[in-house]
């Protein structure tokens, strides 16, 4: 999270390029107090639709701030405070599962999959205050079971190839490990013809799968 900064000119794609851009409420607000040209160019561009409020994409796909040259039009006019949440925020992202709060960056960005590969496997852990809905004992175990099932990868990114292809091949067999335990109803060729009573998790027995170990999830409960 901390160590990730845009590449502006020398990222490859663009998150600026065939994302429809969605603005809240109270970046809408903001911007439409700018002045200028820029705040004349957003006034004209900025749309609203059924409670829906965006930037439509140009006809060649383009956010309508995408400049030749890569770089965002707000932030070269109006510095980088003008930027809307979803557009400041990206590839950061949190996710609130119950009694648990996720921050992740997302690997569709190529400097965020970058970092992603070099991580060095350390899981950081926090108390949040901002809880979402409240769990049934049900939920509450497979939500430990998954966070983790995630940890358990992360912890094993350094030893996983650092090639694209060698790295999604083998991350893919960890998923489909992880599936096919956690998720004992569903079809995958990991079963190898095992019945969904062999497949299910047994939490006294984590020592059965070489992908989680005791440590992984008792610092959950």
């Amino acid at each position: 999270m901390k160590a990730f900064s845009v590449l502006h000119q020398k990222c490859k794609d663009s998150c600026c390029r065939g994302w429809c851009i969605d603005v809240d409420e109270e970046s809408k607000n903001r911007l439409l107090q700018l002045q200028g040209d820029i705040g004349e160019k957003i006034r004209s561009k900025l749309k609203e639709e059924e409670g829906n409020i965006f930037f439509p994409l140009e006809e060649n796909g383009d956010c309508p701030f995408l400049l030749k040259n890569g770089l965002c039009e707000m932030i070269v006019s109006a510095g980088e405070d003008a930027l809307c949440t979803v557009c400041a925020s990206y590839p950061r992202m949190k996710q609130i599962y119950g009694n648990y709060a996720i921050y992740d960056l997302n690997a569709s960005c190529e400097e965020a999959l970058r970092l992603i590969l070099a991580w060095n496997g350390e899981i950081i852990r926090g108390r949040e205050k901002e809880i979402g809905e409240d769990l049934s004992p049900e939920k509450e175990g497979v939500l430990i079971q998954l966070i983790a099932f995630r940890t358990a990868v992360f912890e094993e990114l350094p030893f996983l190839p650092k090639d694209f292809n060698g790295f999604f091949g083998e991350l893919y067999r960890y998923f489909l490990e992880g599936e096919a335990v956690l998720f004992p109803e569903s079809t995958n060729p990991l079963k190898n013809g095992r019945s969904v009573e062999e497949m299910l998790f047994a939490w006294n027995k984590p020592e059965n799968y070489n992908f989680l170990n005791p440590n992984r999830y008792v610092s959950f409960f």
